[in-house]
């Protein structure tokens, strides 16, 4: 037997999709600006910035056989800070959103 399997019902897949669901649907949660009010795809994600914000990241999924999953990553080649005022990659994935 596998390490790793999912039950037949589905339901640990279902209970880490809520919680990537959570992450845009929460009020405050971390990618919040991707709500379904401010875009009209219903996306789950993760978002993460890396020490000294030289990094971030957010990776985001459409839901369905017929979804997509995007992965942003705002760093720059020299590995040199973004500055503290870089809170996420959101607004990209969402351009990227409407381009599909």
């Amino acid at each position: 037997m596998p390490c790793c399997s999912i039950n037949e019902d589905g339901l640990e897949l279902s209970l880490i999709q809520e919680g990537l669901r959570g992450v845009v649907r929460i009020p405050s949660g971390t990618a919040h600006s991707l709500d379904a009010r401010a875009f009209p795809i219903p996306v789950m994600g993760k978002t993460g910035t890396t020490n000294n914000y030289r990094d971030a990241l957010f990776i985001g999924s459409t839901y369905g056989p017929s979804g997509i999953t995007v992965a942003v990553r705002i760093g720059f080649d020299d590995n040199r800070s973004l500055g503290g005022m870089e809170t996420g990659a959101e607004p990209h994935f969402r351009y990227s959103g409407k381009s599909c």
